[in-house]
């Protein structure tokens, strides 16, 4: 199971970055908290979650992710992961040991040790405050689209001129003819002049 959410904000929040942050930490150990209750079943044991969560403020969005669902800012062509995929695969990958095809065909690719539920007591998310600016880019993401597709095609489509929708169509459709054996969900943000993203 992966979460993917956008929220929006068009009037000033009653927050700095702190308390924002302070604030998503809260509501994911909630939703921690009540995947666990629900996984209480038998055939429910064991239920997990991953989650990459966006908070769009009027000056910044306020992230956190869990697992190995994602969001990417691409600004001026440049594409950026914002999230930490929780696998010892990735951090290999971004310390430079290993390329992106050996991190894309690693045995423990998918080995998460951090997940929403999963009978753990506790999770740790990773969160981030990130400042944005007119015609930044933003795409979250599950892993199943990045099963489908590599950074370049990520790069190339947020950088490419089409609005959101026809950018969401274009990433669905190369992952699915690439691969296609997990359940995908995207979301493609555009920051538009004066107006809150959409």
């Amino acid at each position: 199971m992966a979460w993917a959410a956008a929220t929006p904000v068009t009037s000033p929040p009653p927050c700095c970055s702190p308390d924002c942050l302070d604030h998503l930490a809260d509501a994911i150990r909630s939703v921690h908290e009540h995947i666990n209750q629900a996984a209480a079943c038998d055939h429910t044991r064991g239920m997990a979650a991953t989650l990459a969560l966006a908070w769009f403020t009027p000056d910044n969005l306020y992230l956190a992710n869990v697992g190995d669902s994602r969001i990417y800012l691409s600004r001026n062509g440049q594409l950026e992961q914002l999230t930490r995929d929780h696998t010892a695969a990735w951090s290999q990958w971004k310390r430079g040991e290993i390329s992106e095809i050996e991190y894309r065909s690693h045995p423990r690719r998918s080995a998460l040790y951090e997940v929403i539920g999963g009978s753990h007591n506790l999770v740790c998310p990773h969160f981030a405050a990130v400042p944005f600016q007119t015609d930044d880019r933003f795409l979250i993401c599950s892993d199943g689209l990045i099963d489908g597709v590599w950074e370049r095609h990520i790069s190339n489509a947020l950088a490419a001129s089409r609005d959101p929708a026809a950018t969401t169509r274009a990433l669905l459709q190369r992952s699915i003819d690439n691969s296609g054996i997990d359940d995908i969900s995207l979301i493609v943000i555009h920051v538009k002049p004066s107006t809150a993203p959409q």
